[in-house]
């Protein structure tokens, strides 16, 4: 991709800023020679800013999935399929080299992102690698309690008192996906 492709994928971006459920988009931009290179950075906005990163094993097997074309080829015919070692080695993987070392930072989990981040994540990890399928945010919420997470919560969300951002945790691929 030249620099001048990411400049106007950049102002396109910048534009829909104002725009209602702007800030939930992500879009990465694949080249048809590079897709299939898992390992590749490929330019992507997320988080409400254009930053270089792959495309997990976790995005491509939900493209494969639960992808909704709106105009192009289906993922199938542009990502390889992702083999089940590969997607369950990755999420352990996410889960030792990126959650793990965040659990010694206790100023993170002052922030309910990072909270609620790491335990859908977690969970939906956990029934990846149990059962080698994908599942949503909501069916995470049930498997945190066949974990043993109490059935309520004495946190308010959103409300007085919350110390975060409302940014993602940004070093993980595998929260994303169908909610």
């Amino acid at each position: 991709m030249t620099a001048r492709t990411a400049w106007r994928a950049g102002l396109l971006h910048a534009r829909l800023r104002g725009l209602p459920l702007a800030g939930r988009l992500h879009c990465t931009y694949l080249a048809p020679d590079t897709a299939a290179d898992a390992a590749r950075r490929h330019l992507t906005w997320a988080h409400e800013r254009l930053l270089r990163r792959p495309v997990t094993p976790v995005t491509r097997r939900e493209l494969h999935a639960f992808g909704r074309v709106l105009h192009g080829a289906p993922p199938a015919r542009l990502l390889p399929a992702v083999p089940d070692a590969d997607l369950a080695g990755f999420v352990v993987r996410d889960q030792r080299d990126f959650w793990r070392p965040a659990v010694r930072r206790p100023a993170l989990w002052r922030q309910d992102v990072w909270v609620d981040q790491g335990l859908l994540t977690f969970a939906r990890a956990t029934v990846t690698v149990r059962e080698n399928r994908l599942i949503t945010k909501r069916e995470a919420l049930v498997e945190l309690l066949v974990l043993g997470r109490p059935t309520s919560s004495s946190r308010t969300y959103g409300g007085a008192g919350t110390a975060g951002t409302g940014r993602c945790p940004t070093g993980s691929g595998s929260p994303a996906g169908p909610s």
